[in-house]
């Protein structure tokens, strides 16, 4: 996807190295299990990591984070 850390980092401008990476994954798809596969943590180091990107965008609960990120 062309452009997509561009789009990503002008529109929240402070997320980390990792937390692109992680972005980049639920852009392409990948459920929880190969998340953590591929990083290398528990599954339950991705829930978290997930919740601190939520925190980090202010997205509220009732937005999905998956939906989020592929329109950026």
């Amino acid at each position: 996807n062309v452009g997509f850390y561009e789009r990503l980092q002008e529109k929240i401008p402070d997320l980390s190295g990792a937390d692109l990476k992680l972005c980049a994954l639920i852009k392409l798809n990948f459920s929880g299990k190969e998340m953590a596969y591929l990083l290398g943590i528990s599954l339950g180091s991705v829930h978290v990591a997930r919740h601190r990107l939520r925190k980090k965008m202010d997205l509220n609960r009732d937005v999905n984070l998956t939906n989020f990120i592929n329109s950026i």
